[in-house]
């Protein structure tokens, strides 16, 4: 998720930050009062451990790229990534807490690792970045119209012109932007994305306030697209739907944001208004 093509380094960095939350997550969700109810052959561990040596490797690889292992992490032995070896028949969650402790490290270290990489190779948080161009979005569209000597300009009059601006403004920080490809077919219909970040797996979907495409008419229409890319798109995990409303014709944005914006199954969606009240 860079500018330019992702060096080695920035690309294991970025594997070990998804590692590592994923890490998380799989040992939280285990019951804290899980006493005697997994063993090492459960579906539990072994969704943990094989994740647990994939992240020990990528820490190795990544301290030995940006500091020529200055810390002397060692890619881990085939002895010492078998969970057999680690765990009792029956154990406690705290039986996990070495894992935790290590992992709270080694999330100093990525943010350490963050600030070694050149700042043109550092990876983009694709989220962060597309929040920040809704929430300026306005602001360079009226800006647009302020040129020298009352010169052309584009003028965001329709979808199409969100469009135009939105994808100029993705170039700064994506290689891979591609627009409205079609979709495979839904309920006997098919639609067209507005944009694919191909490398990111993410979508975004623009709509534009208008007569006629309000506070209803819009969330009927998301509802729709999320239905569409949940179903017909398993290579795209995040759908960001940025709605841009500069005659706040929605009266609440918010609600609409929070209603529309969770997980549904393995696609995560966002919903942006903006601007807002």
């Amino acid at each position: 998720m860079t500018k330019h093509s992702t060096p080695q380094p920035a690309a294991n960095l970025k594997k070990l930050k998804k590692d590592h939350e994923l890490l998380m997550q799989r040992i939280n969700q285990i019951r804290p009062d899980a006493v005697g109810t997994f063993s090492a052959e459960s579906d539990e561990i072994r969704m943990i451990w094989p994740l647990y040596e994939s992240l020990r490797q990528d820490l190795a690889r990544l301290d030995n790229d940006l500091f020529g292992g200055l810390r002397n992490f060692t890619v881990p032995e085939p002895r010492d990534v078998d969970y057999s070896y680690h765990f009792k028949k029956a154990f406690h969650v705290s039986d996990l807490r070495p894992v935790l402790n290590e992992l709270r490290q080694i999330q100093g270290y990525i943010e350490v690792y963050e600030q070694a990489l050149p700042a043109s190779s550092r990876p983009v948080d694709t989220l962060e970045t597309l929040g920040l161009l809704a929430q300026r979005f306005n602001k360079v569209a009226r800006q647009l119209r302020k040129r020298h000597a009352s010169r052309e300009t584009l003028k965001i009059e329709d979808e199409y012109d969100v469009q135009d601006l939105l994808r100029a403004l993705l170039q700064i920080f994506f290689d891979d932007v591609r627009p409205e490809e079609w979709t495979p077919s839904y309920a006997g219909k098919s639609a067209r994305m507005d944009f694919l970040i191909k490398n990111e797996r993410a979508v975004i979907e623009v709509k534009k306030t208008r007569s006629g495409l309000e506070e209803r008419e819009v969330g009927d229409q998301l509802i729709i697209d999320i239905e569409r890319y949940r179903n017909a798109r398993p290579d795209c995990e995040l759908l960001y739907c940025f709605v841009y409303d500069p005659e706040e014709r929605i009266a609440n944005p918010i609600g609409l944001e929070t209603d529309l914006s969770k997980k549904y199954g393995d696609l995560a969606v966002i919903v942006t208004v903006e601007p807002k009240k």
